[in-house]
């Protein structure tokens, strides 16, 4: 579904800020899908150990399968079948996060509980990945069109996979809580999508104030 109606700017979205990121050895992945980010990333990072966190067990057999067919090490990345709500992610274990299209399939409350999870799970110095469909700030036919298109999304996935928001709760102000700092965000597809690259302990650039609920 995501090459035929998307064809590569989710993928585009997903690796957006790769060529800047520090050298990592252990990664914790969340919403990760069909596994194009993780194949991309062992690609890169040959040396790093991958935790792949995923609640759909078909999802995680079919990317496992795709990742060992183009050449993957399995012993390079680990799959937890867990909820990630409601799971320990460990203490400052990993350097690297990421949450491609993910954060966005939660309401504000379950951010509130979710994200000091992970940045728990974060060394001090870890850096974060997030791609996230929003509705941009901006008056005018673009965010009409965001609009719509949101209302799209979350009515289908919330009748396929059970997700709790149907609205987007933008995540800035839950991320600097948790100690990160914006360091690059790219916007595409007229604003619908947002690719950010987010660090702790480095500097930062100005982030929309409070959690705004779109």
């Amino acid at each position: 579904m995501e090459r035929c109606l998307a064809s590569s700017k989710l993928q585009e979205a997903r690796t957006a800020h790769l060529h800047v990121l520090k050298p990592c050895s252990r990664v914790l992945m969340l919403g990760e899908g069909p596994g194009r980010l993780l194949e991309t990333l062992i690609q890169s990072m040959p040396h790093a150990q991958f935790v792949v966190v995923d609640q759909s067990r078909p999802m995680m057999e079919q990317a496992t399968q795709v990742l060992i067919a183009s050449g993957c090490d399995p012993g390079q990345f680990t799959w937890l079948h867990v909820d990630a709500l409601h799971t320990d992610l460990g203490t400052e274990t990993f350097d690297l996060v990421t949450t491609p299209f993910f954060l966005d399939c939660f309401t504000q409350p379950q951010l509130t509980s979710l994200i000091p999870r992970i940045a728990n799970a974060c060394k001090p110095d870890a850096s974060w990945l997030v791609a996230d469909f929003q509705v941009p700030a901006a008056k005018g036919w673009q965010k009409v069109r965001a609009r719509w298109v949101h209302w799209l999304m979350y009515q289908f996935f919330r009748r396929v996979t059970s997700i709790a928001a149907n609205h987007w709760t933008d995540p800035d102000c839950f991320l600097s809580a948790a100690g990160f700092h914006l360091l690059s965000r790219k916007e595409s597809n007229y604003g619908l999508i947002r690719s950010d690259l987010w660090r702790r302990g480095d500097g930062s650039v100005p982030v929309r104030a409070g959690c705004a609920q779109t």
